[in-house]
């Protein structure tokens, strides 16, 4: 492979991991801005339509709870299956069906319920406001990770390029 084949090609990966980077960073605060302002939505009364715990198999066995519910605002009926905004890692996965079980516990079939939902998006909503898990934390901090390595490896890319370019200039 030529150097200038290599270079670019380490420079796609840079921009690779870079763009990773921002869609996590940027993904992870829109969770923790709908936790917080979520605390601060109007409510309504709704009803849990389903609930049931999710069996992932990949590498290892991970159980999810699973939660519909339907509520009304101004007339429309709205159906949501949000538990809580910034609640998406490993506090909604667990390698524990009891963890999981125990969160279901909480929203029994047909039981009432209190449902935050944004008044400027009604179809936005949630059960538990303002309650991140620490995974939120994690994918930020790999977010701004990966945004910084990036450009340290594009920085890379271009020095080793340019050492491997003079060097061939001078033979």
């Amino acid at each position: 492979m030529s150097g200038r084949i290599r270079f670019i090609s380490r420079l796609i990966f840079s921009l690779a991991i870079s763009v990773g980077g921002y869609f996590i960073f940027y993904q992870t605060i829109q969770e923790l801005w709908r936790a917080k302002v979520s605390a601060g939505w109007p409510t309504v009364k709704g009803q849990i339509t389903s609930s049931f715990i999710q069996e992932n198999k990949g590498r290892w066995v991970t159980y999810s709870p699973q939660i519909s519910y339907r509520y009304s605002v101004n007339g429309a009926a709205l159906e949501g299956s949000v538990i809580g905004y910034g609640q998406h890692g490993w506090g909604a996965y667990t390698e524990s069906r009891d963890k999981a079980a125990d969160k279901i516990a909480q929203y029994p079939l047909n039981q009432t319920v209190v449902v935050y939902y944004d008044p400027q998006t009604p179809s936005r909503s949630c059960l538990e406001p303002e309650k991140n898990d620490f995974s939120v934390y994690f994918d930020l901090c790999l977010g701004g990770l990966m945004m910084t390595l990036g450009p340290i490896c594009a920085k890379y890319a271009y020095h080793r390029f340019n050492q491997e370019y003079r060097f061939s200039k001078k033979k």
